[in-house]
């Protein structure tokens, strides 16, 4: 799908219920109205016409339809407002600042959709108690036995290291994944899923638009969504780990990956120090209702 971005040389003047546009190269000026205005700044940063009319739904509240946005963007390029890129492979590849770099991946909605469909039964007080069940058998798994489990000395080797950063992988899409599953079944949209740098952090994230109306309940929800699912995953390896023969090799690898994957729980995405983790969006979501439970008012 092509990319579209605003020219970075126009500026843009409010003009009573209009916007005077000033092309700073050519001297040239237009007259948009405030919807139009509204749609062009959604390309400040690049993106394509799905991504837009998500965000523009999400920020304003009003649907733009596709072939009305469509026809938009080809009158914005025959006036040299926007320029257009084909999605190659490249094009997917940016930096965004000196310190980040953004890879968009792929568009995870076929997926998302179909694992709407098929959870819809686990979206209920039975799965969120067989889950709840899970975990608390693993935690019994793990409290019995952590020493023989979690171990870095196994990191030393290098088939061990190799396995531990492909689950590492692995865990990370799911894991966004789940942040899309759940922003879906909350109503909002999800463009792509992807691979960035944040200060030379490595990290996978999801683009999710959330709606104007969502609520605080939702978005905590969103955010536990990615940690849940990897805990999930833990929790069912650990169990399988208490099954398994005591010299059965695929005990170690499964202490490899636990090891390594709630290492990355605990220390980087639940961290409410860390200004990119789900667990500081948390934070600053949850600390306002601490406050004002705290002065004796509704924070509802």
């Amino acid at each position: 799908m092509v990319r579209f971005k605003l020219r970075p040389d126009l500026t843009f003047t409010q003009d009573g219920e209009r916007y005077l546009v000033c092309d700073e190269t050519t001297r040239s000026t237009f007259r948009v109205g405030a919807l139009e205005y509204q749609i062009l700044m959604q390309f400040e940063e690049k993106s394509n016409l799905d991504e837009v009319r998500y965000l523009f739904r999400a920020q304003h509240g009003r649907e733009v339809p596709f072939e009305t946005l469509k026809k938009f963007i080809h009158k914005a390029i025959s006036l040299n407002l926007v320029e257009a890129e084909s999605d190659s492979l490249w094009s997917r590849i940016g930096p965004s600042t000196a310190f980040t770099l953004k890879i968009n991946l792929f568009d995870p909605n076929r997926i998302l959709d179909f694992l709407v469909r098929k959870l819809e039964s686990f979206f209920n007080g039975y799965g969120v108690g067989a889950a709840c069940a899970l975990l608390l058998a693993a935690a019994f798994v793990l409290a019995f036995n952590l020493g023989e489990i979690l171990s870095f000395a196994r990191f030393r080797s290098p088939g061990y290291m190799a396995l531990s950063i492909g689950a590492v992988v692995v865990f990370a899409i799911g894991h966004e994944l789940a942040h899309g599953l759940v922003g879906k079944r909350f109503g909002f949209d999800v463009s792509t899923v992807g691979f960035h740098l944040h200060y030379f952090m490595p990290s996978f994230f999801c683009r999710i638009f959330r709606r104007a109306d969502a609520s605080r309940r939702s978005l905590i929800l969103v955010l536990l969504a990615g940690s849940a699912f990897d805990l999930i995953l833990i929790s069912f390896l650990l169990v399988l780990w208490r099954t398994l023969a005591t010299n059965a090799t695929p005990r170690e690898w499964i202490s490899v990956v636990v090891t390594a994957i709630l290492t990355k729980v605990l220390l980087i995405q639940l961290n409410p120090l860390w200004p990119f983790s789900d667990g500081y969006h948390l934070f600053t979501l949850l600390i306002p209702r601490f406050v004002r439970r705290r002065k004796g008012k509704n924070y509802e």
